[in-house]
């Protein structure tokens, strides 16, 4: 989307906070103004509730399951995202200072394939709950809370939000979490005929 509207194709679009963060880093986004916030988009970060990722051991022998608590455990692994979502991971994993490499995949399905191949130790996805992916998931998965003192180091990008999915037990029930906002953002015009509509 905000392609679209830096390259004059489109006249406004629905654009999330972190993303004009992200992108402001390093492009000039003067000319884009926000019309209003639409709603909440809440970070959903997903793994398996007993992880296929083993550490430690001997060629395989040995080793025992990744076990993650928190996002904050996801350092020095690899997170899936998709679309907006690589944005929000990579804002995530610089302003939380967590050190997580992010993997883009082509969507929901593959993110979960890799999650099951133990080639990602987590999902990173984004959008307004409940979210139809999120709600397919079972106990076999989980999402990870996000600490108070990350969702501190966020506060400047996101607000504290909860996630609650009953489908996935006590693993997806009240879930320390944070959000964005979804924007309607334009560009600022110059001419009459634009600014009168």
């Amino acid at each position: 989307n905000m392609d679209r509207i830096l390259g004059n194709e489109v006249n406004a679009a629905i654009v999330q906070t972190d993303v004009l963060f992200y992108r402001a880093r390093n492009e000039d986004l003067s000319n884009i103004k926000t019309l209003f916030a639409l709603h909440p988009e809440e970070v959903h970060v997903i793994t398996q509730s007993v992880s296929s990722i083993k550490t430690g051991g001997v060629v395989g022998i040995g080793g025992k399951n990744l076990q993650l608590k928190s996002v904050g455990d996801l350092a020095g692994q690899s997170v899936a995202a998709w679309g907006g979502s690589v944005i929000t991971a990579q804002v995530i994993r610089l302003q939380s200072e967590v050190a997580f490499t992010v993997v883009e995949v082509q969507d929901f399905k593959s993110a979960k394939q890799a999650l099951d191949e133990g080639k990602v130790a987590a999902i990173v996805m984004v959008g307004g709950q409940p979210m139809p992916d999120v709600q397919t998931l079972n106990s076999a998965y989980k999402l990870l809370p996000f600490s108070e003192a990350a969702i501190g180091k966020l506060k400047s990008v996101y607000v504290p939000a909860k996630l609650n999915y009953s489908n996935m037990g006590q693993g997806g029930s009240g879930v320390a979490s944070v959000a964005t906002d979804a924007l309607y953002v334009t560009r600022a015009y110059k001419t009459a005929k634009f600014q009168d509509s």
